[in-house]
């Protein structure tokens, strides 16, 4: 055997040398393991310590974990008796020459040493290749031999080992563990190692350390203590990579779990804070790590196991508060810290044991943001240095991703862990905004391409919850008005539209209600930016070979779908004509002051008082742009007045901007004939696309009603004794105030819960003066909550007093104005007096930032001037209201995102008899306006009416006569 091993060594050693190559293969020496084999059993039971040393050394240079196949292993099998029953007994006999009696007083040597490494990596081979032989070595009782191999190691003084300390121990510890991982083995190798004295064995070195908690506790003083090369820390870190089996498999007591834990937290803390005075071991990691990374990526995998068990076990008052501030105190601030490191060292097996322990600390339900804010401080001390982290963390899971290379669970944690996060933006506005900043949705549309590029079963139960949570967390970025533009700019040059076919492919339940409120909604809204739609028309010529009727399955979403392109085609047209200059013509802007321009500024800055917000706070956003892009929007409508060239900062009101929307828009659509509707009164077959209210129509009467938003007005007159009106209660609605004949008549606000809630009462009047006419009013408000919808359905009203609620019923009611009367019941007894039928009137109840165009025909041949974007206006001509306040207060969703109607789009403008004619049978809409946009709308009615007489560009501008 010495000869043996001799020749497997130069054979091993010098590959290089064609005529040693080959000197123990099979071509050479055929059967020599058979051989060796039989002589492993004479020398067993000869018990020859230095023939067995020398078989140690063959076996492992042999090295048959890392052959293709189990041929040479099978050829030793055999000669050692003919079935892995031989072959195992031959292993823990050669293992147990080497350990029995081992103690203090006899402690181990090199060759003993050696010869334990030798049967724990041929039990690694039975672990990972061939079941029989593990079998036959779990009956062999390996658990006992390892166990006391490990003993006779920890019992031995350093130098015994040599360079083997640093790896056998370790090599050892894993491979008992690794019998616990086999749920068919796991009790009786449970109950072997204990006897063997397992749990004693963790005490000793080199886990002693972990229960020494001198050093930990001196601080300072014990890192100056410690050498470069001091053994506590060396055996520190080993028995941090021993523990990771033992606390993530939950096998110690509650008790015992909490003291190693107690040790294992005091002595992380203790090299967070003087790392940098001693050194790491290497230890078995990747290459390209530091040994102080390696470290701490293994103290994760702890972290990681102690947090499991706290969260899963919170009935167990030992295990509850393991995590909580008052048992590790600042721990967040060490993950936080080691995060950084771990990203730069790209550890990704680390960086996994983070991502479970952030999805387990559940930020989100956390009562305050305490917690979160010290993991912040350990990333950096700021909350971009958090979110940095966040987007690293979630480019680390997804970069390179594709079907060749696709997520693995691991990496969809990763991906869940930073989205998880991402939420946090929705409670703390610091880190909402460093998130927009370090380009949230550039990051969360690449993890979104990388899960729906690979296979379901990758995702395994995340499937149905990690793609809908990203894409909502990409679409909760285009809620932000401040966010927008830029955030549906980065998704789109992400490849975002083309994900979301991808992701109605996938059939995944919740992927129908994300798609229909992106397409009716914001991808519509993305069409009043320039930068976006520059970014639109590559994303929408990279689907043109989609068949997307097929993809989206849903002829709901096939029809918005349709909508929305032909709304963006119709934009992007614009947009080349405004990019050739045809759209934009110079001329002096009311709030310059002097009538002269100036070249275009590079950047425009405006700077916008939101309304929006809480006024006492008087918050101001600054939206940064490109002046064409300043430009663009202007023309668009969806900003006030800014000249093609002039000042290069302008200040103004949101709502002066909101004022001259509706005039600046429909000025536009005139141009280009894309009118849409005044107002939404909805029918059967006049849908409202762009409502963010879809009441079920059942419950409605006729199936008509009207939906209004904020400031949202209309007049109702009529002749009777009583009046009734009737709407649809919803969640979070406006609060509605009415006055009767120009009095305060009350308000009506829903506080219930129910989605929706039909034939509501919303207002009612009795005993009303006969033969008089009489005038019901109302207006929408913007809540505390943004609520700011109202539906109204019907009203009823009574020639002679009656109860409201007894002419309720739609039964008795039509949705047409009628004066006719007949019996209420029949067969009324003689001597009362009969009562007026109840008549149902069909009522226009609110318009959507709309207003009702009455002017007169222009004479032939007049000069006909309108201003798009008219400055504010002075004095209203009108009582003030509370239709006066700030009109930022609306709802974002707005009908300048909705399509244009077809059918208005062919039909030619009402002649003015016959739009009085209409607004005579019709109820009245107030309009809440000034006199100079009353002015803007009169003309703007006398353009409509030559709409065949107008060119592409807008007429010239004339300024107002100076005021005396």
């Amino acid at each position: 055997m010495h000869l043996f091993n001799s020749v497997w060594k130069r054979a091993r050693l010098e590959p290089d040398v064609f005529a040693l190559r080959d000197l123990v293969s099979d071509a050479f020496a055929p059967g020599i393991l058979g051989v060796l084999g039989r002589v492993w059993v004479r020398l067993l039971r000869a018990k020859d310590d230095l023939g067995l040393y020398h078989i140690s050394m063959i076996i492992l240079m042999e090295q048959f974990g890392l052959q293709p196949d189990s041929r040479r292993l099978t050829e030793l099998m055999v000669g050692t008796g003919g079935t892995w029953e031989h072959l195992a007994a031959c292993a823990m006999g050669h293992i147990r020459r080497a350990t029995v009696g081992k103690k203090e007083s006899n402690p181990v040597s090199m060759d003993d040493c050696q010869m334990i490494y030798a049967v724990v990596s041929l039990s690694w081979t039975g672990n990972n290749k061939i079941a029989p032989f593990r079998s036959a070595m779990y009956r062999a009782k390996m658990v006992t031999a390892l166990t006391l191999a490990l003993a006779a190691l920890l019992h031995s003084p350093r130098e015994n080992l040599g360079a083997l300390y640093e790896v056998l121990p370790p090599e050892v510890f894993r491979a008992i563990t690794a019998t616990f991982r086999d749920p068919a083995q796991f009790r009786k190798s449970m109950e072997r190692a204990l006897r063997a004295g397992f749990l004693e064995l963790m005490f000793e070195p080199p886990c002693f350390t972990l229960f020494s908690t001198r050093l930990p506790s001196c601080g300072f003083v014990g890192a100056e203590v410690l050498d470069a090369d001091d053994p506590v820390v060396q055996c520190v870190a080993y028995a941090f990579r021993c523990l990771e089996d033992i606390l993530y498999q939950d096998i110690l007591p509650a008790e015992a779990f909490v003291e190693m834990w107690a040790r294992v937290w005091a002595w992380v803390q203790f090299l967070d804070e003087y790392h940098g005075y001693f050194a790491f071991p290497e230890l078995v990691r990747p290459e390209g790590m530091e040994p102080a990374d390696q470290v701490f990526s293994i103290a994760m995998h702890l972290f990681n196991s102690v947090w499991k068990r706290a969260r899963h076990e919170p009935d167990v008052s030992a295990l509850r508060d393991l995590v909580s501030d008052a048992f590790a105190p600042g721990i967040l601030g060490v993950l936080g810290r080691v995060w950084v490191r771990l990203l730069r060292a790209k550890d990704d097996l680390g960086l996994y044991h983070i991502s479970m322990i952030i999805l387990m600390e559940q930020f989100g339900l956390q009562p305050d943001s305490r917690r979160l804010t010290e993991l912040m401080v350990g990333t950096g001390g700021t909350w971009e240095h958090l979110a940095a982290c966040a987007m690293g963390h979630i480019r680390r899971a997804t970069v390179g991703k594709k079907e060749s290379n696709p997520v693995s669970m691991d990496d969809c944690q990763m991906i869940y862990a930073a989205v998880s996060l991402s939420w946090m933006g929705n409670k703390i506005a610091p880190f909402r905004s460093a998130m927009y900043q370090a380009k949230i949705v550039s990051a969360l549309t690449l993890a979104l391409a990388a899960l729906l590029h690979s296979p379901r079963e990758n995702l395994g139960a995340l499937y149905e919850v990690l793609p809908p949570e990203v894409f909502r967390a990409i679409t909760a970025t285009f809620r932000d008005p401040a966010q927008f533009r830029k955030s549906m700019e980065r998704a789109l040059r992400a490849g975002f539209l083309e994900l979301m076919f991808e992701y109605a492919e996938t059939g995944i339940t919740r992927a129908q209600e994300d798609l229909r409120c992106l397409l009716v909604d914001f991808l519509r809204r993305g069409t009043l930016y320039r930068s976006v739609l520059l970014r639109l028309r590559p994303a929408l010529d990279t689907i043109q070979q989609i068949d997307c009727a097929a993809k989206l399955q849903s002829p709901e979403l096939v029809d918005h779908w349709r909508g929305f392109y032909a709304m963006a085609q119709s934009r992007l047209e614009i947009l080349d004509q405004f990019e050739a200059g045809r759209l934009v013509a110079k001329r002096s802007c009311d709030n310059v002051v002097r009538n002269s321009f100036d070249a275009a500024p590079v950047a425009l800055q405006l700077t916008i008082a939101r309304d929006d917000v809480k006024k006492s706070t008087g918050e101001l956003v600054t939206i940064v742009g490109n002046a064409r892009d300043g430009e663009f929007s202007a023309f668009m409508g969806s900003t006030t007045a800014i000249p093609a060239t002039g000042s290069s900062s302008v200040h103004f009101s949101m709502t002066a901007i909101l004022r001259s929307e509706t005039v600046a828009m429909r000025y536009l659509k005139l141009l280009y004939n894309a009118r849409s509707f005044p107002w939404a009164a909805i029918s059967p077959g006049n849908p409202c696309l762009y409502c963010s209210a879809q009441p079920p129509t059942a419950d409605i009467h006729d199936q008509t009603w009207h939906d209004g938003s904020n400031n949202s007005e209309g007049t109702f007159t009529f002749q009777g004794a009583a009046v009734a009106i009737y709407g649809i209660d919803l969640d979070n609605p406006a609060n509605i105030t009415f006055t009767l004949n120009g009095q305060p008549a009350g308000y009506h606000y829903y506080d219930g819960t129910a989605q929706f809630v039909f034939n509501s009462l919303f207002y009612s009047a009795a005993g009303l003066a006969l033969g008089v006419n009489h005038t019901v009013a109302w207006e929408l408000h913007t809540t505390k909550t943004n609520g700011s919808t109202g539906l109204f359905d019907y009203a009823v009203i009574s020639v002679e007093e009656a109860s409201p609620s007894a002419s309720a019923a739609p039964a008795s009611s039509s949705k047409t104005k009628s004066s006719n009367t007949g019996a209420i019941a029949g067969g009324v007894v003689g001597g009362v007096v009969a009562l007026g039928a109840v008549v149902a009137v069909a009522v226009f109840l609110s318009k959507r930032r709309r207003k009702t165009i009455v002017g007169e025909k222009p004479a032939t041949g007049d000069a006909v001037h309108v201003e798009p974007f008219p400055s504010e206006a002075a004095a209203s001509a009108r009582s003030p209201s509370p239709s006066t306040q700030s009109p930022g207060e609306s709802k974002t969703l707005d009908v300048a995102w909705s399509d244009p109607s077809p059918s208005l789009s062919t039909q030619p403008t009402l002649p003015t008899s016959a739009l009085t004619d209409a607004a005579s049978i019709s109820p009245t809409v107030g309009t809440g306006t000034t006199q100079r946009e009353r002015e803007l709308e009169a003309r703007l009615a006398a353009l409509e009416s030559q709409i065949h007489y107008v060119v592409a560009e807008p007429p010239p501008y004339v300024p107002p006569p100076p005021s005396e």
